[in-house]
């Protein structure tokens, strides 16, 4: 029989092997490779080419070196075997030769070869062979002003959506370079295709930190030491921080209205919450939109359209950037974070003024870090209060605090600009105090210290007011449970009191709306009812039975945004895995709460004194999902909108560390910290593939 730290290694090569194999299957075989594209998005059929032979004519392409052919999404009205015909002109009108593939069917990509010499300002001209054809683009007609459409001579309503082709076929492993070369534009003068050589040998330093970490857990005969603690949250910065390199910038949820406050608190002033009448607002720098126009507001949401990987682009958006620098440069609009208490955006101040050293893209990398820097106490407190509720186990902490280091999710969001950030370390911290208060008993300063952290967690971002039922409970029970409840419960009132009062005046100075900031305004879709909310509520979760008013089309969404989102949904939920990984994620969660499940019923026996430590946790998550509900909504029969994400559960994250940690000792005590390190290699490994399915969403 193998003792319990060679199943522990053998679990975790095991988990590393799959991995490999998964990345190795994925990465190896060869496929057409894009060389750019016109940042157009197929989101619709923008011109019809008719069959009286009129071509469709786009002007002022200009390639992108490498680029062997071009190749249109084409609609054929369900027509088999069409063909068409591309012709190339230089910009002085010259014919430089056509191209015609093979004939194709509905919905095809038919990719038409260039011919040599093809520079910038190309003419590229369609035509069918007496077929209607629909070419896709954006039907907005102001993605790409430096391309002009037209069918005859008629203006397309409309821009045509163009993908430039590599020559031959490349696999994932051999596009490496190209792709590391592409993510280091519109990012800070320093960083260039070394720094992700450099980044992706530091991800797997960590990996290789945690699994000696891990071995050393094994061997714990006491609760972790501090240095362990901060080795663990050491890795969790440095995986945020590597997160804030592969994320484009302003693409994690809402970056770009973060960093506007952090911007206009730079320049002296606290966003502004309303206009008054000829009032502009103080909030966006036309410079900082026109940088999020390069790198996000034209990406998120349309999943074909790519940053621009030509250093060209780059040169030109520095001497356009720099020009409106040197101009009026004057605020206007409303951030939709201008609810926010500056909390959060005020010390960011510091890591702004240290990037202004440099470009725009330094001032944001400096305010990720920052963010990055809360993950690392988030991770911490984690530590701690998993520590609190399971201190017979010294292997214990060690296991959330790694859990949490590399759940992607978190990482990714915490290598953004965002008070998600500070409230996810803040919420850890107060269910660390409460669980103090639980097992200790209350004292005036632990009893101000969870309160006073639940104040820090809700003034960063009002969706942590979930955990006040879970704080709640903490010292009721404490208090019902001291032998002097009298004096426990004034001990309690005293230590409350200060960090409730100083909650009471930020509501009133900043309002109750904070929180729905992202959320537009409307009539209302329904009358508000408690009946109506008990509705949503069921349907949210389960599928609608009887009479229901029905609220979502489809499946329940709370698999898709609870747990999908939870674990993966990158760059502003625009980036996620395929379906089956979400399936397969969620039979292995299921299976760890059977194990939680065991863990509880071999100790049934203790249930009658420890029944609280179970039902804190629990309290925390559903307190949680409740207030996120309550909002979804209310904000759901305002609007019509969806607005709950997987993010919004982060105030009880400490809980998924526990919950790790609780399935562990559910194994029993030769299986339970192996399946506790293959848990722990299996995040690091999705953490990994995240950054792979980013790099491929904006740089392959």
């Amino acid at each position: 029989m193998l003792a319990p730290a060679k199943w522990q290694k053998l679990a975790m090569a095991a988990v590393l092997a799959i991995a490999a194999l998964l990345a190795l299957l994925a990465f190896t075989p060869s496929k057409p490779r894009l060389s750019g594209n016109n940042g157009v998005s197929p989101d619709a059929f923008v011109v019809t080419i008719a069959r009286d032979g009129t071509p469709l004519c786009t002007k002022g392409v200009t390639l992108p070196a490498g680029t062997d052919a071009v190749r249109l999404w084409v609609g054929t009205y369900r027509r088999i075997g069409v063909k068409m015909t591309m012709t190339a002109r230089n910009a002085a009108g010259k014919q430089l030769g056509t191209s015609t593939p093979p004939a194709f069917n509905d919905g095809a990509y038919p990719t038409f070869k260039v011919p040599s010499g093809l520079s910038a300002g190309a003419t590229l001209c369609f035509r069918t062979d007496g077929s209607n054809a629909a070419v896709a683009g954006n039907p907005n007609g102001n993605s790409s002003p430096e391309q002009i459409s037209t069918i005859g001579k008629k203006p397309v309503k409309g821009d045509l959506s163009i993908e430039y082709m590599r020559a031959g076929s490349n696999s994932t492993w051999s596009m490496i370079p190209t792709i590391f070369s592409r993510a280091a534009l519109f990012r800070p003068s320093w960083v260039g295709a070394w720094t992700y050589w450099l980044a992706a040998l530091l991800a797997f330093g960590l990996i290789a930190a945690a699994w000696v970490l891990l071995l050393r857990a094994g061997r714990l005969k006491v609760p972790a030491s501090r240095r362990m603690m901060i080795a663990i949250a050491a890795i969790a910065f440095a995986n945020a921080a590597i997160w804030a390199l592969v994320t484009p910038a302003f693409n994690t949820p809402d970056e770009l209205a973060h960093f506007t406050y952090v911007e206009t608190v730079a320049n002296g002033e606290l966003p502004q919450r309303s206009l008054g009448e000829n009032d502009p607002g103080n909030s966006y720098l036309p410079s900082t939109v026109y940088a999020g126009l390069q790198t996000a507001q034209n990406i998120i949401g349309h999943p074909f359209v790519k940053p621009s990987w030509e250093r060209s682009s780059e040169r030109t958006f520095e001497m356009n950037y720099d020009a409106a620098r040197d101009g009026p440069d004057e605020p206007y609009g409303l951030t939709p974070a201008n609810t926010y208490t500056p909390l959060y955006y005020a010390p960011a101040v510091v890591p702004y003024a240290i990037g202004s050293l440099g470009n725009i893209w330094d001032k944001l990398f400096f305010v990720r870090l920052y963010s990055a820097l809360f993950l690392a106490f988030g991770v911490i407190f984690a530590m701690l209060f998993v520590r609190e509720l399971l201190p017979r186990q010294p292997w214990a902490p060690i296991v959330a605090g790694l859990a949490i280091a590399f759940e992607p999710m978190v990482v990714h969001l915490s290598g953004g600009a965002s008070n998600d950030s500070m409230m996810l370390a803040a919420c850890a911290a107060t269910l660390w105090a409460g669980a103090i208060v639980l097992r200790r008993g209350p004292t005036f300063w632990s009893v101000f210290g969870a309160t006073g952290a639940l104040l820090i967690a809700a003034t960063a971002k009002p969706t942590s007011f979930g955990l006040i039922p879970a704080l709640a409970f903490a010292v009721l029970v404490a208090v019902m449970r001291s032998e002097k409840r009298l004096v426990a419960l004034r001990t309690s009132v005293l230590g409350a009191a200060i960090p409730l009062a100083l909650l009471v005046v930020m509501w009133a100075v900043f309002g109750n709306d904070a929180g729905t900031a992202t959320v537009g305004t409307g009539t209302n879709q329904r009358a508000l009812s408690a009946t109506g909310f008990l509705s949503y509520l069921w349907q949210w979760y389960l599928p609608s039975i009887g009479s229901m008013d029905e609220y979502f089309v489809g499946a329940p969404p709370a698999f898709a945004i609870f747990f999908g989102g939870f674990i993966a949904d990158f760059n502003a939920l625009d980036t996620r895995f395929d379906n089956d990984f979400y399936k397969v994620a969620a039979f292995f969660a299921f299976a760890l709460f059977v194990l939680v499940l065991r863990a509880v019923w071999l100790r049934r026996d203790r249930l009658k004194d420890a029944w609280p430590i179970v039902a804190y946790p629990a309290i925390a998550i559903l307190g949680t999902m409740f207030v996120v509900n309550v909002s979804g909504y209310l904000m759901f029969i305002k609007d019509g909108q969806l607005f709950a994400q997987g993010r919004y559960l982060f105030p009880a994250l400490a809980v998924f560390g526990l919950y790790i940690a609780a399935a562990a000792i559910g194994a029993g005590r030769r299986y339970g910290l192996p399946l506790a390190s293959a848990v722990v290699m299996t995040l690091a490994m999705t953490n990994l593939a995240g950054m792979a399915i980013t790099f491929g969403r904006f740089y392959l």
